[in-house]
């Protein structure tokens, strides 16, 4: 039986007091939107998100490949190729770019406009990820270095290599490939997977006794961001806003559950949904399984999830058939984003020591 906390009341009058004192202190921010991208039941999606959180990259993986873009501000789909199989996609800044490489051939999407590229010409508007640089192996391994992604002008490049230790995360600038090493305990194995726009932070995961958990860069050792509570100990990180401060990425929580996360240093790693929801984003009963990428300025998310049947009484049974899998995109209008920060404090203090998870753990 579960027990009920007799102060829990307490604490959520206190959490709705704290909110709306950070609500009121600024101008009424506009409401928050969340939007199905696009879903499918049994359909494995991947994607991608602008820095200027303007524009979602997508695939959709079923017997064939498809690659599209979606305008956050308009919900205009514009599909891009078609073709059995993809093997990459990128986009410009402020998406009005898109390149894409297929088993087919090359795509580029540019002023609204489709056109096939032919085998051996380059894109006629380039992008740091058309030709990637010629990375240096890391010491000690075989000749696998995997870029999995660039700053924006592309000076520096993220991934993982192989070295003497096992698979590693670098990080690559001015062709030096720097070694990442892992977190402290367990195998040897690290990935990382996004880096800030000036290139001084990177995040991804690493390998402890525990199992594998998120990891921030700045210079010096990995560190830990930790998981969100039950459950076992699996947590990646994928995106991080330009100056490194928000990272989002996917953690397990008790029922084994994948769950989208936001971190930052003042509150640590929490569940994105909950902290949305928290803030009166309708989630539309949507699970969110994983965030994938976050704007440069931390108020644009997107990532995976899943919906199931949705509560309707104008439909038979009361239950409306969910939309399956699918991308999602949340947009935080200013200064809701203070507001989110500041939100994770509150909801810290109220938590009861118990269900607090530690953020790092002494190795």
């Amino acid at each position: 039986m579960r027990r009920i906390d007799p102060t829990s009341g307490r604490r959520l009058a206190i959490v709705a007091a704290a909110v709306a004192t950070l609500v009121q202190a600024g101008p009424a921010p506009a409401a928050p939107a969340f939007q199905i991208v696009t879903s499918g039941s049994g359909v494995l999606f991947g994607g991608s998100l602008s820095a200027d959180g303007s524009t979602v990259l997508y695939t959709r993986a079923t017997s064939a490949s498809t690659v599209a873009v979606f305008d956050v501000a308009t919900g205009q789909q514009t599909p891009i190729a078609s073709t059995p199989q993809t093997f990459g996609a990128w986009m410009s800044v402020d998406g009005s770019i898109v390149h894409v490489q297929t088993i087919s051939g090359a795509f580029e999407l540019a002023n609204g406009s489709v056109t096939p590229i032919a085998t051996g010409q380059p894109f006629a508007n380039p992008l740091p990820e058309d030709v990637p640089p010629a990375i240096a192996d890391l010491p000690g391994g075989g000749s696998s270095t995997t870029p999995l992604d660039f700053s924006p002008d592309g000076s520096v490049v993220v991934g993982v290599g192989s070295s003497g230790s096992g698979r590693e995360a670098f990080r690559w600038e001015a062709d030096v490939t720097l070694g990442l090493g892992d977190l402290a305990g367990g195998a040897f194995e690290s990935e990382a997977h996004g880096v800030s726009a000036d290139g001084t932070t990177v995040v991804g995961w690493g390998t402890t006794a525990a199992g594998r958990e998120a990891f921030r860069w700045r210079g010096g050792a990995l560190v830990s961001l930790g998981d969100l509570p039950g459950g076992s100990v699996s947590s990646e990180a994928h995106g991080t806003s330009a100056d490194g401060s928000i990272v989002v990425g996917r953690a397990t929580e008790a029922g084994e559950d994948s769950r989208a996360f936001v971190w930052d240093d003042a509150n640590g790693l929490r569940d994105l949904g909950i902290a949305l929801a928290a803030l009166g984003i309708d989630l539309e009963g949507v699970a969110l399984r994983s965030a994938l990428a976050i704007s440069s300025d931390g108020r644009t998310i997107m990532g995976i999830g899943f919906q199931g049947d949705v509560p309707d009484a104008t439909y038979p049974g009361g239950l409306r058939p969910g939309a399956g899998d699918l991308v999602w995109v949340a947009v935080i209008p200013e200064p809701t984003t203070a507001v989110l920060l500041g939100l994770g404090l509150v909801l810290r203090a109220a938590m009861p020591a118990a269900k607090q998870r530690e953020r790092s753990r002494d190795r």
